[in-house]
């Protein structure tokens, strides 16, 4: 990023998103409600109440998620109504709101702790369900034998999930055909295909990822479950020390049951879960299968594969009502444990590299003030969760930028020379050179070591610069899988 444009980001930053008067209304059903009349009509004849109010809530990546309250209803009843935004067929996500859907309808005949449907709607991929008692947030419990009980049932009720016969009563759009293997190659080839047609160009370490997700393939002898993908702390609902809700299934797809306990790390590694090894261990024993650490190795690559997948197709848009700037740093993370999880897959060990030399410039202090200014003047004013949300995403921003400046061209410098040792030849234009990288990682012209050498600088450079926008997450890393030799947790 050239320093004129950094600028230019940052006035627009401090003279749009950060003015607490731009704060999205949350206001009653009415002129300023962000639900237009077709939307409310809907609801209406769907709950058989009027709409009395509409409030726009956080709902997770690029979806829309609305807290919706009736006249005349019981009211500890609620709604929540899920949206696809308007340009949904970007091609970051299948069309996964109508399928989920199903995907709940179909648990719940089983009796599987998902959220209560009532409606979706024929035209718009818009889903009404009932309101799920309890939090999300599962970083906020304080107590840790609550935090132990919950994780607990978490995992049972994962298990328990995982035994509904996906042959049986199928979910429309998940219909079963064939082996574990078989479905896993069609996730991995559907994820590969919206990579390749994207607007963002292809990219060296998710080309690496996808060779190595092909070519070390898992065949297991186990039964064929509805996994739901991205599943694990942030992704169910609780009350106490029991689970209410398991939410969101937008990517789940037929395939192992041993796959989401690879998403399951990757989400441990942003929010902790405790003592994984155990819990993993006490899924296997509810699924009533042999652990098979392998199979979980694979798939938190996978996970992390398709993660930092959706995060390159997304990169450079979503602009204005997005969660770019909290997004981006989730993204860097990712990319990050990607390769931290294809080098323990492997059994190496990723080399210890310098940091890079920061130092101050003369518009350090530009960075500073705008965020003081986010702290002390503009986030204590918001009573909106979401614009709260939204500032926090600006100051992230912000902190990038500053480390960005304050990097020098250090960072570019020590790219080219990595460029330089693996192409063998001098390098003017990055951008160039990473797609000759990307060309020779197709065409298989390094060994694997090299080709690591490069990504993991990179992703190291990469992640030396977010740092600090990064917070704690700068230094998370996916849990050991066993247990320690004292039988202790780990």
């Amino acid at each position: 990023m050239t320093l004129d444009r950094s600028f230019v980001i940052l006035i627009y930053l401090m003279t749009t998103t950060t003015d607490p008067s731009q704060a999205r209304p949350l206001a009653e059903h009415g002129p300023d409600s962000p639900l237009s009349a077709e939307i409310v009509a809907w609801i209406e004849a769907e709950a058989g109440h009027p709409v009395t109010s509409v409030t726009r809530v956080a709902a997770g990546g690029r979806r829309l998620g609305f807290a919706v309250d009736l006249a005349g209803a019981d009211s500890t009843r609620g709604l929540y109504l899920a949206m696809e935004p308007g340009d949904a067929t970007a091609g970051d996500r299948p069309s996964g709101l109508r399928r989920e859907f199903h995907v709940y309808q179909r648990l719940a005949r089983d009796g599987i702790r998902v959220p209560p449907v009532l409606a979706l709607h024929p035209t718009i991929d818009a889903m009404l369900m009932e309101h799920v008692p309890g939090h999300a947030r599962y970083g906020s419990i304080g107590d840790t034998a609550t935090k132990v009980a919950v994780a607990r049932d978490f995992m049972a009720c994962l298990a328990t999930a995982h035994l509904v016969d996906p042959w049986d009563d199928p979910v429309p759009g998940l219909e079963p055909h064939g082996s574990i293997r078989r479905h896993l190659t069609e996730f991995v080839d559907g994820w590969a295909e919206r990579y390749r047609s994207g607007r963002n160009g292809p990219d060296p370490l998710l080309e690496h990822g996808l060779r190595w997700l092909r070519s070390r393939m898992p065949d297991p002898d186990r039964r064929l479950a509805i996994v739901q993908g991205d599943t694990g702390p942030g992704n169910f609902m609780f009350d106490g020390d029991r689970v209410t809700a398991i939410v969101d299934w937008e990517l789940s797809h037929l395939g192992d049951p041993f796959e989401d306990l690879g998403w399951l790390s990757m989400r441990a590694a942003q929010d902790p879960f405790p003592d994984l090894a155990l819990r993993l261990q006490e899924y296997a024993d509810a699924l009533g299968e042999e652990l098979d650490l392998d199979a979980v190795r694979y798939y938190r690559v996978l996970a992390e594969w398709t993660i930092a997948l959706i995060g390159h197709l997304k990169s450079r848009a979503g602009l204005g009502d997005s969660e770019r700037g909290n997004a981006f740093v989730f993204e860097q993370l990712h990319r990050r444990l990607l390769i931290e999880a294809l080098a323990e897959a492997d059994g190496e060990t990723l080399p210890d590299l310098p940091g890079i030399r920061f130092a101050d410039t003369d518009r350090t202090w530009v960075y500073d003030m705008a965020l003081d200014q986010q702290r002390v003047s503009v986030v204590p004013h918001l009573d909106d969760p979401l614009a709260v949300r939204r500032a926090k995403g600006v100051a992230r921003t912000l902190k990038w930028l500053k480390q960005a400046d304050r990097a020098g061209g250090e960072p570019v410098e020590r790219e080219r020379q990595a460029l330089q040792a693996l192409l063998g030849t001098a390098v003017g234009d990055l951008t160039a050179a990473r797609l000759e990288v990307v060309r020779g990682i197709r065409e298989d012209r390094w060994s694997k070591a090299d080709q690591r050498a490069y990504l993991w600088l990179k992703t190291w450079l990469d992640n030396e610069v977010c740092g600090e926008a990064m917070g704690r997450l700068r230094d998370r890393h996916l849990d050991p899988l066993t247990q320690p030799a004292d039988g202790g947790a780990s």
